[in-house]
């Protein structure tokens, strides 16, 4: 009920500091076993990295993907320690961060959606 609890609060945090670009958006889900899939769409083709760092900062995975506008990945944490992550998504736009929290099997409920802010 408390992780219930804590994963409906950080998705209505993210509903309220949505920004004002419609046309560019990212969201991260978890199927609630280990693996995250992060979606991102915009109107235009883009350049976008997306970099996975642990909880001393330290980057665990990272990749860049070039001419898109709608890309949808599972990323995999299972094999790595549980704890919190940070996932940055970086385009033209500018860099976007979020808290994951990797919690094993069955803790991993998570649905957030972001729009990328305007310049």
């Amino acid at each position: 009920m408390r992780q219930a609890f804590y994963c409906i609060i950080t998705f209505l945090s993210a509903i309220t500091t949505l920004a004002a670009d419609p046309d560019r958006f990212y969201s991260v889900e978890s199927n609630g076993a280990g693996i995250f899939t992060i979606s991102y769409h915009s109107k235009q083709a883009d350049k976008i990295k997306v970099t996975i760092y642990d909880s001393k900062n330290r980057p665990v995975f990272s990749e860049v993907i070039v001419n898109v506008s709608t890309f949808s990945r599972p990323y995999n944490f299972n094999g790595l320690p549980y704890g919190k992550y940070i996932l940055v998504v970086e385009d033209s736009a500018g860099k976007h961060e979020e808290t994951l929290e990797h919690q094993g099997k069955e803790k991993n409920l998570l649905r957030l959606q972001r729009q990328v802010p305007t310049r």
